[in-house]
């Protein structure tokens, strides 16, 4: 299994799912502890992805920014991450790949008022 982003309505009752925005496009299922939920993220400050070690990620709204702000603060120490977690810097790439279509998915929530949620 792989993770996907979606969008979601925060104004619905139940999580109304706008659409998924991209297959695969948060890793493998075990990035939640291995990646996401990693000590190496949590050092640095991570607040929303290690969220994923225990379940699926709803941002909202109101918290759009603050998800683009870890994006880029992991985006920035891609390599030092990967070699970190996979003793392997080339990993980084994929990690960069990651964030940017976070920050697309935070792009297109932003226009729509809607949240955006992986799992």
């Amino acid at each position: 299994m792989t993770l996907v982003v979606d969008l979601f309505d925060p104004s619905s009752d139940s999580y109304s799912y706008l659409n998924a925005i991209e297959y695969d496009a948060a890793g493998l299922e075990s990035y939640r502890t291995k990646l996401w939920g990693s000590q190496s993220l949590i050092r640095r400050g991570a607040r929303y992805f290690p969220k994923l070690k225990d379940g699926d990620l709803f941002v909202y709204p109101e918290e759009l920014d603050l998800l683009a702000n870890e994006c880029q603060m992991i985006y920035a120490d891609s390599v030092a991450i990967a070699q970190e977690i996979w003793c392997n810097k080339a990993q980084s790439a994929r990690i960069q790949i990651y964030m940017e279509r976070f920050l697309s998915a935070i792009d297109l929530a932003k226009q729509r008022n809607a949240g955006v949620c992986i799992s």
